[in-house]
């Protein structure tokens, strides 16, 4: 039989570089109905502007542009939200009060 393999030490810092959030479900259907007003208004903007209503088109395609980008920033935003508390939180599960990060279970 084969023995088993230690990982790499760099196969454990990716390994806890990936972080898997899960959402709940409100927040589930919050991004659902942001999807869905997303699709509606660019279904409007494509419809406008093919029956050459120019000035709808425009403002339904800019509102759909302005939604897109609202939502993107709101998941980067908690994303960096996220990322940097976990950072205070060391392995050991103590939150780090004073904010200085330190890496591994370093004190």
């Amino acid at each position: 039989m084969s023995q088993p393999t230690v990982p790499e030490p760099d196969a454990i810092l990716l390994f806890h570089m990936l972080r898997i959030r899960r959402r709940s479900a409100a927040e589930w259907c919050l991004w659902l109905l942001w999807l869905i007003v997303l699709v509606l208004l660019a279904e409007f903007a494509l419809t406008s502007l093919g029956e050459h209503e120019r000035q709808a088109g425009i403002l339904s395609s800019m509102l759909a542009l302005g939604w897109l980008l609202g939502g993107i920033i709101v998941e980067v935003m908690k994303s960096i939200a996220l990322r940097d508390n976990a950072d205070m939180v060391g392995l050991d599960g103590e939150t780090d009060t004073s904010g200085v990060r330190h890496s591994g279970n370093q004190p």
